[in-house]
């Protein structure tokens, strides 16, 4: 009974030591040595903003232009899974297109509502994350907001010509916790793109322009970026496949360099568009990234 009692309390001390570590390991002095706190700098300072550094809805590349402007109004929801080592992430995404000018210019609007996230203790330390923050799971992201008008219309001889302009407004949550920046933004491109063939349509794209976001520091008060991608589309019938490149090469070098290689396949029933998606993350960008989605066209 007496050696039952014993291992008893050495089990209750090791948990208890294994607790307190694991508080120790989450309050203002862990934070403080991992960042070299120089006792009156605000947390947010500490803070990295590049996606290496933040979760992977933070600063996305943008899709791909593809030099059209779509003659539907649309709206649609998607799933999306984020997985890397140290970080998995999962979060609905829904978004609205209107045309006022069908083939002319178009206005969509994209947001993540929730995202849940859970990352390990080495990634936090990595992104430094304040303390407060810790033991979060759950975040919203900014809201993005885009416009395209068509500079060139497509003929049998000649490319089609769009550009875009992309802005995010800042209303994102648990900038705390590394997975949004809660700061303004901006993208500029313009795409070109061909289509062809009768049996295949086929369809090739390459865009080329800036990417912009606050840095969070005084030195370099915003980080720009290149913005480039090169796509591939093939239809048949009801179903459509894209390959796409695309990334965005950053100024200041500090995980702001990234690259994705993605494949989307898409089934059209009507009015109805029901996709899937992969994308692996090369460079800054260490997410690879599934998605699944449905989305409604109406006529304006």
């Amino acid at each position: 009974m007496g050696s039952r009692t014993m291992h008893l309390k050495c089990i209750s001390i090791v948990c208890f030591l294994l607790l307190s570590l694991s508080v120790k390991s989450q309050d203002h002095q862990w934070w403080s040595e991992n960042v070299g706190w120089d006792g009156s700098r605000h947390w947010r300072e500490y803070l990295i903003f590049a996606p290496r550094h933040l979760g992977p809805n933070a600063l996305p590349i943008p899709a791909m232009n593809w030099g059209y402007i779509e003659e539907n109004h649309a709206l649609g929801m998607s799933a999306h899974m984020h997985s890397m080592r140290g970080d998995q992430t999962f979060n609905p995404k829904v978004f609205g297109r209107y045309v006022p000018l069908p083939g002319k210019i178009s206005f969509a609007v994209f947001w993540v509502p929730l995202e849940y996230f859970r990352t390990t203790h080495e990634w936090k330390t990595d992104r430094n994350v304040f303390h407060i923050f810790y033991n979060d799971r759950i975040a919203t992201a900014d809201v993005l907001f885009r416009t395209r008008i068509q500079v060139l219309a497509e003929t049998p001889k000649r490319v089609g010509v769009v550009a875009r302009f992309g802005f995010r407004l800042p209303s994102s949550s648990k900038v705390g916790a590394a997975r949004f920046t809660d700061a303004p933004g901006y993208y500029v491109d313009v795409a070109a793109g061909k289509s062809w063939g009768s049996h295949w349509r086929w369809r090739t794209s390459g865009m080329l322009g800036l990417y912009v976001w606050q840095t969070n520091t005084s030195q370099y008060v915003q980080n720009d970026a290149i913005l480039y991608g090169l796509g591939v589309r093939a239809e048949k019938g009801r179903w459509a496949m894209d390959m796409v490149g695309r990334g965005y090469w950053g100024y200041l070098n500090n995980g702001d360099r990234v690259a994705a290689l993605s494949w989307r396949t898409t089934h059209r029933w009507g009015q109805y568009n029901v996709f899937v998606a992969y994308e692996k993350g090369l460079n800054d960008l260490r997410y690879q990234q599934g998605q699944v989605g449905l989305r409604w066209d109406f006529k304006p």
